[in-house]
């Protein structure tokens, strides 16, 4: 688990591009997937991610999600579903394991 936690963390601190929303975003996802048995695909809903990472606009919560998908970091598949929650998948954990 810790060499996992190393190859996720190693690919966010030499990217010039993320600036502290998408890290603080980035740490929580992976907070979620430690809590959830390191899982390459967990679900998530936004309250709890938000309340992880201290966002409090869900304008700002979506736009640094958004980011993170462009940049290749996540995979993230919405529910509209209350209850069901977000599907997320770490990309660099699924590609460590092909």
């Amino acid at each position: 688990m810790e060499s996992q936690l190393s190859l996720l963390l190693s690919h966010v601190e030499s990217d010039s591009r993320l600036k502290a929303y998408h890290l603080v975003l980035y740490t929580s996802l992976v907070l979620c997937y430690v809590k959830q048995g390191g899982q390459t695909s967990f679900r998530i809903s936004r309250s709890r991610l938000m309340k992880y990472s201290r966002i409090q606009s869900v304008n700002t919560y979506h736009k640094y999600m958004q980011d993170l998908v462009a940049y290749g970091y996540i995979d993230y598949i919405p529910s509209y579903h209350p209850a069901r929650g977000t599907e997320i998948c770490l990309k660099h954990i699924k590609t460590a394991y092909e």
